[in-house]
């Protein structure tokens, strides 16, 4: 991915570098990003390299979660899932949660 030192991202299915449905394995790589647009990509996977993104702001990174159709295996160690009291994804385009177990033991609330 050749913007690595890229701090704002804008992207969509209609992308001439996306495939359709899967943002490049080397995504998380762009240790600078702090903002990340995900609107209109209902049926894209998050990569696993996802959750390298850790300049992004927690309200975008759960927005990107609930534009995208499925989340990556290794979400379930981000601190927005493990640490989660209250988890709403009621309005996502999500169409299925990780095969990993998600084990919310302070969630009080799933949505």
């Amino acid at each position: 991915f050749a913007a690595a030192s890229a701090t704002v991202c804008s992207m969509c299915r209609q992308s001439a570098y996306l495939s359709p449905h899967l943002l490049p394995a080397g995504f998380g790589q762009l240790p600078s990003l702090q903002i990340l647009n995900l609107l209109g990509c209902a049926s894209l996977a998050l990569p696993e390299s996802f959750v390298q993104l850790t300049n992004l702001p927690d309200e975008n990174f759960m927005k990107c979660c609930k534009h995208v159709a499925r989340l990556p295996e290794s979400i379930v160690e981000h601190s927005l899932f493990k640490d989660a009291t209250k988890l709403d994804l009621a309005s996502s385009n999500l169409v299925a949660l990780p095969n990993r177990e998600l084990r919310l033991p302070l969630c009080f609330s799933l949505d």
